[in-house]
Formats: structure tokens, sequence, C-alpha cells
């Protein structure tokens, strides 16, 4: 499914396209709800790495 960013806010088109994203639209969600950080700290990471 074919998506933009609008200021960080996922904009899907809601049509199917052929092949595989590298959006990782995913991804920005987790980072912009705290998802990441979490997980960072919970396995004693907590420097912004990944």
């Amino acid at each position: 499914m074919e998506s933009t960013f609008d200021e960080w806010k996922p904009r899907f088109s809601f049509k199917l396209k052929d092949g595989v994203t590298d959006s990782r639209t995913g991804m920005c969600i987790l980072e912009k709800e705290g998802v990441m950080e979490v997980l960072r700290k919970a396995a004693g990471n907590d420097d912004n790495r990944g």
C-alpha cells in the first residue's frame, strides 16, 4: 500500500501496488509512539543507536 508522511503522520492511499516498499512506516510509528525507547531501555541500550 502506498504511503507518505505529513509532519510524521502517515497518509495512506489505500491502493495496492506491486512490489515491496522501503518506506519503513511501521518503524516511524514505533519511534513516534516511544515503543523503541522502551525496548532500548529494556535491553539496556538507551543510547539511541537502535
